[in-house]
């Protein structure tokens, strides 16, 4: 009686050494996951086979095109030290094709198998980009750590369920995504960038952008199943808006330049928030510790809160805001605390370098801090009514990051030199130099100009000099 072989499963067996090319024209599983096999791969005389698993061993080489085994619908060759590129299968029934940490390096072939369901190419060494999708029914596509650069393709498959193109080098603006299923997307560390457009997923659990340079607002995703927003580290500005994700659990946002948050509370099932190192206040985070958070993080912020110079009664007066309801304020002259200067607005009776800190009662590991105003009370304050607005020379917005609006009003005829110079006392530009009439002259500054950094405006006249810190940020 003939013995036909239709399966041979020798997983886990400590098999070592090569591996001879099998003759059986009856094999349809050969299981090999987890020996010590090495060598060379070849397997050209397994006409009926249709799954081949070698995963987790030492096969080097090339991997080989398998054209013997025309049957092939999955295919397993990860975790093993090939060194060559992936080839082009013909394989037109190919539902599976797993090669993680296979050693592979080189140019993607054109990916086209219409039967694909599975792709899993990550933890190897490619080069180029990633090529066009031709795999309609392809559910799961995971080309993470792969060293693939360029521009994304637009991704036309509707069956995808999990896509993962996270630590690349990819750029560009995120593609068109007709993924009307997709449930996770997960793009972080790559080189992304550009607004990111409106998302519509009805399926998608999970999104992760982090660590692009993805820039502009936020818009105003329709995400309802979301669980998982991580966002965090990229260059996202402005209010992060009232999103629809009512199931959302954990939301990271660090790393970016949100200026204001809606009311988090809403978010019933929402267990860990990660907001560091944005552009918060008080008054976004003081309620926040109540909510009960399992992980909650908000104490470094990049905030610098504006200090306000005006002039009244003959001496100045400097104010700082920051939103919040439970602040407490602590004036600073020459890194000093000031005796009871423990208000928003405060005296500068006498020159010095004025700074504000800014605690909470609520929010009690958060610390920020005002804008540095150098006060030199040897220029010559303005009789009342001189002034209008109570203005003496002032920059705003202070910080700035686009452009800045320097004012200054002489309460009479004088001729000054206006210029910005670095913390080493070296004159970086001249605004104005001559003649001034009384009242308001205003002189706009292009940032372009500055890089990022702290820089001082040095008003001098024939007797008196005014210095007022100003800061350049992102």
């Amino acid at each position: 009686m003939r013995t036909v072989v239709t399966a041979l499963e020798l997983a886990n067996n400590g098999l070592a050494g090569d591996l001879p090319d099998l003759d059986l024209a009856n094999l349809v599983l050969l299981d090999l996951e987890r020996n010590d096999l090495t060598g060379v791969l070849q397997l050209t005389r397994l006409p009926a086979l249709r799954s081949l698993n070698v995963s987790f061993n030492e096969f080097s080489g090339e991997v080989p095109l398998l054209t013997g085994s025309p049957l092939l619908q999955l295919l397993d060759i990860s975790v093993n030290q090939f060194t060559s590129s992936l080839p082009a299968f013909s394989h037109a029934g190919l539902r599976e094709l797993k090669a993680r940490n296979a050693g592979l390096s080189g140019q993607l072939p054109k990916i086209d198998w219409p039967q694909l369901e599975l792709l899993s190419l990550s933890d190897n060494a490619f080069s180029g980009s990633l090529p066009e999708l031709h795999v309609p029914r392809i559910e799961t596509l995971l080309v993470y750590n792969t060293e693939l650069s360029g521009r994304l393709p637009d991704i036309d498959l509707p069956e995808l369920r999990v896509c993962n193109l996270a630590n690349n080098r990819f750029t560009g603006p995120l593609p068109v995504l007709n993924t009307p299923r997709i449930e996770v997307l997960a793009l972080g560390h790559n080189l992304l960038s550009g607004e990111l457009p409106l998302l519509q997923f009805a399926f998608l659990h999970t999104l992760n952008i982090f660590n692009n340079q993805f820039s502009g607002p936020l818009p105003l995703f329709e995400l309802p199943a979301l669980e998982t927003l991580n966002i965090g580290e990229n260059d996202i500005h402005g209010p992060l808006p009232a999103l629809n994700i009512p199931h959302i659990e954990d939301i990271v946002l660090q790393g970016n330049a949100f200026s204001s948050l809606p009311a988090m509370g809403a978010y019933e099932e929402l267990d860990r928030l990660i907001l560091s190192r944005n552009k918060l206040s008080f008054g976004d985070v003081e309620l926040l510790p109540a909510l009960g958070f399992r992980q909650l993080a908000y104490e470094v912020q990049d905030t610098v809160l504006p200090v306000r110079q005006i002039v009244e009664n003959n001496s100045f007066r400097l104010e700082t805001i920051a939103r919040g309801e439970f602040n407490t304020y602590q004036w600073y002259r020459n890194r000093i605390a000031v005796p009871a200067a423990q208000s928003a607005v405060m005296s500068a009776a006498t020159s010095g370098e004025y700074f504000c800190l800014v605690r909470n009662e609520r929010a009690t590991g958060m610390i920020l801090s005002s804008d540095t105003v150098i006060v030199d009370l040897a220029l010559p304050v303005p009789e009342d009514g001189d002034a209008a607005d109570g203005l003496l020379l002032t920059a705003s917005p202070n910080p700035f990051s686009e452009r800045l609006v320097i004012s200054y009003r002489p309460a009479r005829a004088t001729t000054q030199r206006l210029s910005i110079v670095n913390t080493l006392g070296e004159e970086l530009a001249l605004i104005h130099d001559g003649y001034l009439a009384p009242g308001l002259r205003q002189w706009e500054l292009d940032s372009r100009l500055l890089s990022r950094g702290l820089y001082f405006l040095v008003l001098r006249g024939a007797s008196d000099t005014a210095t007022v810190g100003i800061l350049r940020i992102d």
